[in-house]
């Protein structure tokens, strides 16, 4: 029996980004960690794959934490920076994502992949 895992984050796990830095590096020690679990599953032949879905800005309403002071604590000072990011970025309808992950689960070949999504290139792959 074939089990799929597949790790959610957003974008932030290739950026640095100064209004949460401790979530930024939980998000760059899940795409380690969901490489190297690929990797030991590959190796030991345990028939299970693991993948990371890597959205940018998505449409809910945790973009909204953003103009709330109480949600960055000392980081708020840095919100017009975040909200910068999403006007490069762009924000994406949740639908989209949802596309990406039936991608991910349908293709036997991803293992280890980590799927970016953006408004820009819309789905790719990060190549390591």
């Amino acid at each position: 029996m074939l089990f799929y895992a597949v790790i959610c984050l957003i974008y932030l796990g290739f950026l640095p980004a100064a209004h949460c830095p401790v979530y930024t590096a939980s998000k760059h020690g899940v795409l380690g960690f969901t490489r190297s679990l690929a990797e030991a599953s590959r190796l030991g032949n345990y028939g299970i794959r693991i993948n990371a879905l890597c959205p940018s800005f998505v449409n809910t309403a945790i973009l909204d934490t953003i103009n709330h002071e109480e949600n960055l604590g000392n980081f708020y000072q840095f919100k017009d920076g975040v909200k910068n990011l999403i006007k490069v970025f762009g924000v994406l309808e949740p639908s989209v994502i949802a596309d990406g992950f039936v991608q991910l689960l349908e293709d036997d070949s991803l293992n280890g992949a980590v799927m970016k999504i953006t408004t820009t290139k819309g789905v790719h792959f990060e190549n390591y």
